[in-house]
């Protein structure tokens, strides 16, 4: 894997050729990770079966760390950073940036709900390895579980409400792409769209890429 993703690895190459596509990647799979896997299919069935087998990792009882880094992985792409395991930190442009550019609101927003996601996850992580193990939390009549694994269910889906505010767009074509919504709308007046230029230069600071934002209500 670090061959695959290092300056010269095949994965990096892939994802480097058209950056509209990369950009569209990552926004794909911020959103489709926050709610569709793990809020939607990792986390909630478990508790309305309360079916101990729909626990994440049944075998392993590392359910917790798996929705923790699961949520930390969504958070570090939007931000562009990652810290070893030395505590070492790597950083560079990211996501958050390009909407910092446009809608400093939405920034500001997205770092909120992340942090809270991760502040959520962060409960159930600490209560499991305090002893109260996550097939307990999914136990029927158990509201002290029900409302630790709620609260990240909770925070996945609101965070995907702001991610799904961002879209890139073709400023020549018009097309644009955007992140499939839980509520089937844009809840924020401000939605940024992110200009790549066709054939830009890919060694440029994403920084130094064109945003502009809409304003006003729109369905889709």
């Amino acid at each position: 894997m670090t061959e695959q993703w290092s300056d010269t690895g095949k994965a990096r190459a892939s994802l480097m050729v058209d950056e509209d596509a990369g950009l569209s990647a990552m926004l794909t799979g911020m959103d489709s990770l926050s709610y569709g896997e793990q809020a939607g299919a990792r986390m909630r069935p478990g508790l309305i079966l309360n079916d101990l087998e729909d626990e994440h990792d049944c075998f392993s009882d590392n359910t917790h760390n798996s929705h923790y880094y699961d949520g930390k992985g969504v958070q570090n792409v939007c931000l562009g950073q990652y810290t070893r395991v030395d505590g070492s930190v790597v950083s560079g442009p990211s996501i958050a940036d390009l909407v910092a550019v446009t809608n400093v609101d939405l920034d500001t927003e997205m770092h909120a709900k992340l942090d809270a996601t991760m502040k959520a996850l962060g409960h159930i992580k600490v209560a499991a390895e305090s002893g109260f193990a996550y097939d307990q939390m999914l136990e029927r009549g158990n509201a002290e579980g029900g409302t630790l694994i709620m609260g990240g269910v909770n925070g996945l889906i609101d965070q995907t409400r702001s991610i799904g505010c961002v879209r890139v767009e073709h400023p020549e074509s018009r097309a644009h792409f955007v992140c499939y919504n839980p509520d089937h709308k844009l809840h924020h007046a401000g939605t940024v769209r992110i200009l790549i230029s066709r054939g830009s230069n890919r060694s440029r600071p994403l920084e130094r890429r064109r945003v502009f934002a809409t304003f006003g209500q729109h369905q889709f």
